[in-house]
């Protein structure tokens, strides 16, 4: 929306997601054609990021630096649908991407439940095994374990059994799953990672 009525300078912005009070986010004006506002964002570990449902949920971190949106404000900016991109750095200094076409985000009854499709991009499809599943926590397990992949991990996220990325992982882990993994074809361990949603076009 912003990047439409002309703003082109990626950095912090005010916006009003419907149902809510003005809130400030990073948007991404530059990458493929613009119009990103990040929901993740993780660069040098200065935020710890093995928090508790009520955090995720309400978010924490600086939008100027290290942060999580949180999931009732993905909720409102996804629920019926977008586009999602991850980009993402590994310790050889590569970039990689993951574009789908399709990104929702469910209800809080349904744990935020995250649907996606039409996958595109240099990374590898690591969110398959996201997909229909509730977010997990260390205090609130909805994965499909009898364990909490949460605890298992060190993270937060769409775990099914356990997972084929976690990029809410450990910071400056490498080499071990419970560290920012993107796990497709085999493990990729980030040192950046960057998750952004807009409109679909």
């Amino acid at each position: 929306m912003l990047h439409s009525m002309g703003y082109q300078t990626s950095g912090v912005y005010s916006i009003i997601p419907s149902g809510a009070d003005a809130i400030d986010v990073y948007c991404d004006m530059i990458s493929d054609g613009g119009g990103w506002t990040v929901f993740q964002k993780r660069y040098d570990g200065s935020v710890n990021f093995y928090r508790n449902y009520a955090e995720y949920v309400q978010g924490f971190g600086d939008v100027s630096g290290e942060y999580w949106l949180g999931l009732d404000i993905i909720y409102l900016l996804a629920k019926d649908g977008v586009e999602l991109r991850i980009d993402m750095v590994d310790y050889s200094n590569n970039q990689v991407y993951a574009h789908y076409s399709q990104f929702s985000i469910g209800s809080p009854i349904t744990n935020y439940r995250v649907t996606f499709s039409s996958y595109s991009g240099t990374a590898g499809e690591g969110l398959n095994a996201a997909n229909a599943q509730g977010f997990t926590t260390y205090d609130l397990d909805n994965d499909n374990l009898a364990g909490n992949c949460a605890v298992d991990y060190q993270g937060a996220w769409w775990y099914q059994s356990c997972y084929t990325s976690n990029l809410n992982g450990v910071y400056g882990i490498q080499n071990e799953l419970r560290g920012i993994v993107w796990n497709w074809p085999e493990p990729k361990y980030m040192t950046s990672t960057e998750m952004k949603l807009r409109e679909s076009s």
